[in-house]
């Protein structure tokens, strides 16, 4: 016997956050129904991608009863080393799960409680016409493996970082469109090349104005530049190679030189200019652009990285010049690595330079 915290009140969308599911275990789900009339219910098997795999038929469970439902039930023989259980209920149960060892026909003294499922965020397009996406909190490597080619040694040390809150980053760079919309002018080298090409020649002083702007306008303090450790993390969504894209780099695939590619990788078209924004397909999570076409300016001031693991960093104290990241359409394949960094002073700006906006939830 052993004590299990459930969740403090009945809830209608439950979630064993993880199964153990594979030819050694299976996990069991134990649905327990408080209230004094019948309850329906469904149970739904989700991967660790967030793809739900298969869902049950609809359970019945009596007033103050419960239910016992093998995930083998649900799955057969399928293998899962990771996923977890959403439980969908008409009115408010508690749930928790054990650990069924198939090999011995034992079950395990240890266990695991269902919590209550946050409702997933979505996609929030602002009155601007600017869309963001949710990009949740996790931990990654920050930084080049030394064994990644033409990484900079002296500034992309490797090193564990944690981010605990999730936070909203714009879909694309920030527009000439956007930039004529809230300032009312447009400093881009290329206005030729219409409102949906991403702005540029503006400073990390102008992204701030902008950025101000923008929050007076909705009536919030939210918006802001992404710091450099969200902004490789978003880049990343979820990679450990030197692009989103894998080991290559491909100008089908971003705005960069293509007469310099990366290591191993073939050459491709030199465009020399911006493109629009949306002109290739976007990485896992639904951000475009984020190797190649400009670059674009983080929070942070440019200094080393820490040589250990961290929790939310948010950069230098102090400095002369701010973090660029993403690379731009006349720089080499390498700069447009996930990893790669770049630095510019507070007003400098360049046909080159861009930004896209982060938001806070």
């Amino acid at each position: 016997m052993f004590d299990m915290t459930l969740v403090s009140e009945p809830a209608t969308t439950l979630r064993v956050p993880h199964v153990a599911q594979d030819e050694t275990w299976d996990t069991i789900v134990y649905v327990c129904n408080p209230i004094s009339s019948e309850t329906t219910m469904r149970l739904s098997f989700v991967d660790s991608g967030g793809v739900t795999v298969k869902t049950s038929q609809e359970y019945r469970i009596p007033a103050y009863g419960s239910g016992r439902y093998p995930l083998s039930d649900l799955l057969g023989k399928g293998a899962y080393t990771s996923g977890s259980v959403q439980i969908t209920a008409s009115q408010g149960v508690v749930a928790f799960a054990l650990y069924h060892n198939l090999k011995t026909g034992l079950s395990s003294y240890a266990g695991i409680s269902a919590v209550e499922a946050a409702e997933t965020p979505k996609p929030i397009t602002n009155s601007l016409g600017m869309t963001f996406v949710p990009i949740p909190s996790g931990t990654f490597m920050m930084g080049s493996p030394e064994s990644e080619p033409l990484r900079d040694t002296s500034d992309e040390t490797q090193h564990q970082v944690t981010l605990t809150k999730s936070f909203y980053l714009q879909t694309t760079e920030v527009t000439q469109g956007q930039w004529k919309a809230i300032m009312g002018s447009n400093p881009s080298g290329f206005s030729n090349c219409g409102d949906n090409c991403p702005v540029e020649q503006v400073s990390w002083r102008d992204c701030q104005s902008f950025i101000a702007t923008l929050n007076q306008l909705e009536g919030t303090t939210k918006y802001r530049l992404p710091t450099e450790a969200e902004w490789e993390y978003a880049c990343r969504a979820g990679t450990t190679t030197p692009f989103n894209t894998g080991n290559c780099l491909s100008t089908a695939q971003a705005n960069y030189d293509g007469d310099n590619p990366y290591t191993g990788c073939p050459s491709g078209t030199d465009r020399k200019a911006p493109v629009p924004v949306k002109s290739f397909s976007p990485n896992a999570w639904g951000l475009y652009d984020m190797h190649g076409n400009v670059w674009e300016f983080c929070q942070d001031w440019y200094g080393n990285y820490p040589l250990s693991a961290v929790t939310d960093p948010a950069g230098p104290s102090s400095g002369d010049q701010h973090a660029v990241r993403g690379g731009g359409w006349v720089n080499k394949a390498r700069s447009s690595r996930s990893a790669a960094r770049g630095h510019l002073l507070p007003f400098s700006s360049f046909t080159t330079s861009g930004f896209r906006v982060a938001r806070d939830f």
